[in-house]
């Protein structure tokens, strides 16, 4: 059964649950996935990210559908902070454990956190992407990014220790060359 095909431009809001770097040939591609409100799951490529441009951080922008030969993806063009979005909260959990869900009430499932300075909570998953990040992220440290939506509060990130370390690496890197305009060291 053949797909529909999907319009070639549309306005996305939600929030950054992932961010990729991958080296094609002789340059550097950022994959990122949005996800939105209601789970959808909107999967970019960009050049260079904007230095502003973190995990969780709720964006808006208009998805372009590129096709290049067989190959069919989008960009995201007019990225910008999605003001009306309040930005997560980061909690340091000890530990997590999901329960997955069929009901489509609760969405992917739950994520109960243990969190670091005690206390513990449980928090719906909504995508497909957190719920496998919180899958690999189980049986140690981690920090999950907690989103206060219209709609109640919702996991929009999940980040390992380790990822974490990565992310403020590529963090620096990306303010380093929106700072320079050259990535060329120094």
């Amino acid at each position: 059964m053949k797909q529909p095909i999907s319009p070639a431009e549309r306005t996305v809001y939600g929030y950054v649950a992932d961010i990729r770097a991958t080296s094609r040939s002789d340059t550097i591609i950022y994959n990122i996935v949005i996800v939105d409100l209601k789970g959808g799951e909107h999967k970019v490529r960009m050049r260079i990210p904007p230095g502003w441009l973190r995990i969780g951080m709720p964006i808006m922008g208009k998805l372009i559908r590129v096709a290049s030969g067989r190959e069919v993806y989008y960009v995201i063009q007019d990225m910008q902070i999605y003001e009306e979005l309040r930005r997560p909260r980061v909690v340091k959990a000890e530990s997590i454990r999901i329960e997955e869900s069929v009901a489509a009430s609760v969405g992917r499932g739950l994520l109960y956190i243990n969190a670091a300075g005690g206390g513990s909570m449980s928090v719906p998953i909504i995508s497909q992407t957190v719920l496998d990040k919180a899958r690999s992220a189980q049986g140690g440290e981690c920090y999950i990014h907690i989103a206060e939506t219209p709609a109640g509060s919702m996991v929009v990130a999940v980040q390992t220790e380790k990822q974490r370390s990565r992310y403020e690496k590529l963090e620096k890197f990306l303010g380093w060359l929106e700072k320079d305009g050259d990535i060329t060291p120094p």
